[in-house]
């Protein structure tokens, strides 16, 4: 009996070893499959970012300070705002395929504010009209229906602050900015949520410290604000209910977080800081889930684009990264001649507009050019 269970005991054992190194193998096989198939999506990404190009057009005599996309069945009208007061909708022809990539502009249509230009929003699936505002700290909503805007038709609405960051929610039923109420950059702490159809203040959310950006989510129900220490706030804004205006932080970074998105898909949002890291959090949870980092620059933006396969980010560089969210690596790197100081991608396609910094040379045109990064069939 003792010599039968001796020799069930060496079969298991050798048992166990075969189903071990058969574990080993297909582990082995599972491992250099997904290495084969990272390294052939990895060279397919480089090779379609190399076709890329980088686009300049003229738009304006002085620097451009705004700009959006149209959310039009083309994806190719493109609003820019400046210094010098004007606002001006162009149409681009874009053509992005294998053999090809180019982009050209035809006359604008044209308006102004009574100062600079500072803000523009457009609405999604919606080519009516935009959102503006400028150093006037007027907000106008322009209908471009009759392609003749003007100021007399604008909705037209006085504030008592600095406007920055602002931004329609998904719907296009209520938009938000961020109010400045001093000089410094840490004056800045109250983010007003707006009724679009009134053109009526409808909430004022005050975290009491500064915030640096923030997001509606895609339900319309929260915004994400990031802020001065580190942290981001998710912020309730339901227009009824006793959960309205409750607020959640996640400590995020231990430095000033600069800028926010979220995917289209309402399942994660990203932020950038002064610590050079993107970090990705599932909203449900409200907890981190990845990080991105290529170098210790200060991040001044990141975006996804319209699929949310890519996110680009610009820092305190003459430099824009693009990172995979299907790899979580980073592709590509562009440089450019003056530091990126905005990004916004197109909303149907992979194009990505950005604008930069001024030049030194107050006599270059640079200041009132267009730039744009066209990456074909991606």
């Amino acid at each position: 009996m003792k010599d039968k269970e001796e020799g069930e005991d060496i079969e298991d054992s050798l048992m166990k070893d075969i189903y071990k190194e058969k574990e080993i193998e297909d582990y082995t096989k599972i491992k250099t499959y997904k290495s084969q198939d990272y390294l052939s999506q990895k060279k397919y990404y480089k090779e379609k970012f190399e076709d890329g190009i980088n686009k300049e057009l003229f738009f304006h005599k002085e620097k451009i300070s705004s700009m959006d996309w149209l959310d039009n069945y083309s994806g190719a009208n493109y609003i820019t705002g400046s210094i010098d007061n004007s606002i001006k909708i162009w149409d681009l022809n874009i053509t992005i395929n294998s053999s090809k990539q180019s982009l050209s502009s035809s006359s604008p249509i044209m308006t102004y504010h009574d100062e600079c230009t500072y803000n523009i929003s457009t609405r999604n699936n919606n080519d009516t009209g935009f959102l503006s505002s400028s150093l006037d700290k007027h907000i106008k909503f322009w209908d471009i229906r009759d392609n003749n805007i003007s100021s007399k038709n604008a909705h037209d609405k006085a504030v008592n602050y600095e406007i920055s960051h602002l931004k329609f929610n998904n719907d296009g039923s209520q938009f938000g900015f961020i109010g400045k109420d001093g000089k410094e950059r840490k004056d800045v702490n109250k983010l007003f949520i707006y009724d679009f159809r009134k053109f009526e203040e409808i909430q004022q959310i005050n975290l009491k410290q500064p915030i640096y950006d923030f997001v509606f989510d895609k339900n319309n129900d929260r915004v994400f604000a990031a802020c001065d220490d580190g942290s981001v706030y998710s912020v309730n804004i339901k227009s009824s209910g006793s959960n309205r205006n409750s607020k959640k932080s996640i400590y995020g970074s231990l430095f000033s977080l600069n800028t926010i998105d979220i995917d289209s898909k309402n399942k994660y949002f990203i932020t950038g800081g002064n610590d050079g890291l993107i970090i990705n959090y599932n909203i449900e949870e409200l907890m981190s889930c990845k990080t991105y980092k290529k170098n210790d620059l200060e991040i001044k933006q990141v975006m996804y684009n319209y699929d949310d396969r890519i996110i680009a980010c610009i820092y305190e560089g003459k430099n824009i990264d693009f990172f995979s969210t299907e790899l979580d690596d980073h592709l590509f790197t562009i440089y450019t001649n003056i530091n990126p100081t905005f990004i916004k991608w197109n909303k149907k396609k992979n194009v990505l507009g950005y604008l930069c910094e001024e030049s030194k040379n107050r006599r270059s045109n640079y200041d009132g050019n267009g730039h744009f990064f066209i990456i074909p069939n991606l």
